[in-house]
């Protein structure tokens, strides 16, 4: 609803804590505080405001996407991807599937993926060899976009 917004505080992988504060800096609440080695990161709302998507990553190659409710209740895993690094998470417009930009470790090959919230149904979208994309969103007309996280020549 606008009236609160929800961040990572992260110091080097020894204090990583997901807060909630409303927008005018006031009633700052600490939903969820990591392990030592772990970190969350990239918490994103959903579109109706009663859950919030997060990566959890641990300190190395792996990371998984999370999902919770907005009160920092029922913390449940969507993705079971140990082999993989997770950078970016959007949600679907009707809030029933994550998409996530993810890079296989043991390949190199990253891509965009989209999964229902209870871990079914994990799709392969797209992806660019060699470049990493982020900035997930859906757009009004269907589309998903990112952004590339260094230059692409698109043309040779």
């Amino acid at each position: 609803d606008g009236t609160k917004i929800v961040f990572s505080s992260l110091m080097d992988y020894t204090k990583s804590t997901l807060i909630v504060v409303n927008i005018d800096g006031t009633e700052s609440i600490a939903l969820l505080e990591a392990k030592d080695g772990e970190a969350y990161l990239n918490p994103v709302w959903s579109p109706n405001g009663e859950q919030i998507a997060f990566i959890l990553d641990i300190k190395g190659p792996e990371a998984s996407v999370y999902v919770m409710e907005a009160h920092g209740t029922n913390v449940r895993a969507v993705t079971q991807t140990p082999a993989y690094s997770i950078n970016s998470i959007a949600w679907a417009p009707d809030g029933t599937r994550l998409i996530f930009n993810a890079t296989k470790e043991t390949t190199g090959f990253r891509g965009i993926y989209m999964i229902n919230l209870d871990g079914s149904d994990l799709t392969y979208l797209t992806g660019v060899p060699e470049v990493n994309l982020e900035g997930l969103h859906f757009v009004p007309q269907g589309y998903i976009t990112a952004l590339p996280t260094q230059p692409v020549q698109l043309l040779p």
